[in-house]
Order: C-alpha cells, then sequence, then structure tokens
C-alpha cells in the first residue's frame, strides 16, 4: 500500500512549480487514469 501526494489543480501551475520542477498538475480524474495505466489498484 502507498499514499501519494501530488501538486493539484492545473490552474494553479504557476513558477513556483516550474522553481520545483513539477512537470504537471493533477485532479483526482487524471491522477487516477495514470495509477490505472501504470497498473495499481486503487482503494481508497
Amino acid at each position: 500500500m502507498i499514499l501519494i501526494t501530488v501538486p493539484a489543480f492545473q490552474n494553479l501551475f504557476s513558477l513556483h512549480d516550474i522553481q520545483l520542477k513539477h512537470f504537471r498538475r493533477y485532479n483526482y480524474k487524471s491522477l487516477y487514469h495514470v495509477l490505472d495505466q501504470a497498473g495499481y489498484k486503487i482503494i481508497d
């Protein structure tokens, strides 16, 4: 079991993200899709 935290809400993308080397932000649906495609089973 793993807990994942990611930058959220693409509309908040800013210079701060660039400085931290974030390439994107996620919402629940987009993160779920990425994890599902990678073969992870989402339980909660």
